[in-house]
């Protein structure tokens, strides 16, 4: 006469996730130097923007790529009970199913991590919105400057308080 047994099988998946999501937005600057050099003057004005995104220029079109990325730890469990003949158990069709679920809870956790990092990027890039437009404004008038300088010899420039507005006279 044979025992039954309680067997308990379990598998766990853990592992270190990377996420990463970027979004690709025009900076709305105006053409009055080549785009290499309104990139320079853009990337220059968001240097000192503290932000917890990365915020990169492209040179050749000066774009703005902003980007969020960070790092989570899976860890799912899976578990079973089964009452059986330690004899007759075969417990590795039982440890693939197990495994098999433990795989996809971690690919759901790791989309449902991934959506956050979405939506997070997207709530922080509405919040630095304004600073990224008075760093645009900023850089264009840089650039109105520079192309004033080119024309001749710059008189006199006034800029009002906001920064909105900006008279330069040039002596061509």
């Amino acid at each position: 006469m044979s025992r039954l047994y309680i067997v308990k099988v379990s598998e766990s998946v853990h592992r270190v996730v990377h996420l990463e999501d970027s979004i690709e937005c025009d900076a709305g600057l105006l053409p009055i130097l080549s785009p290499e050099r309104m990139a320079e003057l853009l990337a220059k004005e968001l240097e000192d923007l503290e932000t917890g995104l990365e915020i990169e220029v492209d040179p050749a079109t000066a774009k703005l790529r902003v980007r969020l990325s960070g790092s989570k730890e899976i860890d799912v469990q899976r578990q079973k009970t089964v009452t059986a003949d330690p004899e007759q158990l075969d417990a590795e069709p039982l440890r693939a199913r197990l495994r098999a679920s433990a795989e996809r809870g971690a690919a759901q956790q790791e989309a449902t991590l991934q959506r956050q990092l979405t939506s997070e990027l997207e709530k922080q890039l509405a919040d630095i919105r304004p600073e990224l437009d008075r760093a645009t404004n900023r850089a264009t008038i840089a650039a109105l400057k520079a192309r004033a300088a080119e024309l001749g010899e710059i008189r006199e420039v006034h800029e009002d308080p906001g920064g909105e507005n900006v008279v330069i006279r040039v002596k061509v």
